[in-house]
């Protein structure tokens, strides 16, 4: 699967075109935060609320909460899936003369994939304000050269295309931006109205599982559908959250299989270990089968993309 990330969240992670390079922090003191830092409740930040805006046909999603992964060195891993190949005008800093450091600005970062099409991915941070923000992106992108974006209004806002990509993004909320294929991006767009009158999000299926992951987490992941060895073992759906510890991530992933027994026997099976996973420790809750993992930056990306949750 290919996807075009977008150009907020390619600023952010400091990518070069045509591929994935190593995250490069900015230098605002805030970037030396220890992880979890900050102070959760002062940002209001919720996956269920972010995952409003994707796509319906989305079926996995994969999250960051960059405000306290600050610092983590497992970040440069976590990070390459929101890094693939990003159009040429982001890699052209403009960032200092609009006053804007991402790794101070951005808080929250979710990717979301469907079985037709790319990543759409959604921004949220209380420093994501439109204007004066993109008034300077313009502005400053109008200088570099050729026109290389077009602001195109619409009854539900402005969505912002890229003139040699079918790529846009938009500020679809206060604080928050969503970015793909501009399909995705006018869809996200138009949720406002449905969101200003329903509570739940309007996917029935992944919102469920968003729902159960700790709010403590500062990764999440959640999936419709299971591969590799759990979808062998009868897996339906895929849940959970975890934490950068030093150089390791630790993940608590459940998956329902249906009945507590087949749970407990999937549990059994799986006591000495997966294939990639530095440490694994199997239960059963009932009818879900629980894993605790412990990955090392090197195992990370490939459990990442056999779970489909990197391009």
């Amino acid at each position: 699967m290919t996807s075009r990330p977008a150009l907020l969240l390619a600023f952010v992670v400091g990518a070069g075109v045509g591929g994935c390079k190593k995250v490069t922090r900015h230098g605002d003191p805030a970037a030396a935060e220890a992880p979890g830092q900050a102070a959760r409740g002062e940002r209001d930040l919720k996956a269920t609320e972010l995952a409003r805006y994707l796509p319906p046909d989305t079926d996995r999603v994969f999250a960051l909460d960059l405000a306290a992964l600050r610092g983590a060195p497992m970040l440069d891993v976590l990070a390459i899936p929101f890094m693939n190949g990003p159009p040429q005008p982001i890699a052209h800093g403009w960032d200092a003369a609009c006053k804007f450091d991402a790794w101070r600005d951005v808080e929250t970062m979710m990717l979301g994939a469907g079985p037709r099409g790319p990543f759409t991915w959604v921004a949220r941070g209380r420093a994501l304000n439109e204007h004066p923000l993109m008034d300077c992106i313009v502005r400053e992108l109008a200088v570099s050269g050729p026109k290389q974006l077009s602001a195109s209004i619409t009854p539900d806002g402005t969505i912002y295309l890229l003139n040699d990509h079918p790529y846009g993004f938009a500020f679809v909320a206060p604080h928050v931006v969503v970015g793909g294929p501009p399909d995705r991006v006018r869809h996200a767009m138009s949720m406002n109205r449905v969101i200003a009158t329903a509570k739940d999000a309007p996917n029935p299926v992944l919102a469920p599982l968003l729902a159960k992951i700790d709010a403590s987490s500062s990764v999440w992941l959640a999936m419709t559908t299971v591969q590799g060895d759990l979808a062998v073992l009868g897996g339906s759906g895929l849940w959970g959250g975890g934490r950068a510890n030093g150089g390791q991530l630790e993940l608590r992933l459940s998956t329902s299989l249906g009945s507590a027994e087949r749970a407990r026997d999937a549990a059994a099976s799986l006591a000495s270990g997966l294939i990639g996973v530095a440490e694994l420790r199997a239960n059963h809750l009932d009818a879900d089968l629980v894993l605790d993992l412990t990955l090392t930056q090197a195992q990370t990306p490939g459990v990442m993309k056999d779970l489909g949750l990197s391009p």
